[in-house]
């Protein structure tokens, strides 16, 4: 499992970059909480942009770096540079959680590290009360009612529902509204899913029945 996809599905917000020219790019504009960086990147070295880092911020988040370099110099060199740790790969996912959450609450002992989401599937991810809704780490402007399918379709994996079950479901009082406005409110969540960078049939339509969420 990538190291993005293994944090994600520990419910962390995750932005990713292919080199250190991204990396930059994607720091200066939203600051982590966290950086996870190898030393070996295509364009320029690990420890390179960490110095980069600590020319150009006033504040460097905490940086951890996580490289096939075993060699005690490189170890040693990263920690030098600043580096709140080292691990080298391969690595265990246990062990590696268990560093960052001890990194995470060294440095903001009194911030809650993480939303916790009650609903996860195929990259969706819910927090009930909160009223949150993600797709990976892009957030979702979700209406009312729009949340109130997406929830019901997770609490419900698998299962196909009707229009008319999917109607009653989300709106709280009796009226003449048509079941057919449960398409119009698919048609919304599909296109804010795939802006999110997901598949536009996440919701499925299932002919003649209604629909589900892919699984």
């Amino acid at each position: 499992m990538a190291v993005s996809e293994l944090l994600r599905s520990e419910n962390y917000l995750v932005s990713a970059a292919t080199n250190g020219a991204e990396a930059i790019e994607l720091i200066e504009k939203d600051l982590p909480h966290l950086i996870i960086s190898d030393i070996s990147l295509p364009d320029i070295n690990g420890l390179q942009l960490l110095k980069y880092l600590q020319k150009h911020l006033n504040h460097v988040p905490p940086y951890l770096f996580l490289t096939g370099k075993a060699q005690e110099l490189d170890i040693v060199l990263g920690l030098e540079y600043g580096a709140d740790d080292y691990i080298t790969k391969p690595f265990q996912p246990s062990i590696f959680l268990a560093r960052v959450e001890k990194i995470l609450h060294r440095h903001y002992p009194q911030t809650e590290q993480r939303e916790a989401f009650q609903y996860q599937l195929m990259g969706l991810k819910l927090n009930a009360d909160k009223r949150q809704a993600f797709f990976h780490d892009h957030h979702l402007d979700l209406k009312r009612h729009e949340f109130e399918l997406l929830l019901y379709l997770l609490q419900h994996p698998k299962q196909i529902f009707s229009r008319g079950q999917l109607l009653k479901r989300i709106w709280e009082t009796e009226s003449e509204i048509s079941p057919r406005n449960i398409d119009g409110i698919v048609v919304s969540l599909r296109k804010k899913i795939s802006q999110a960078g997901g598949a536009a049939d996440l919701i499925e339509t299932v002919r003649g029945l209604g629909y589900r969420l892919k699984n």
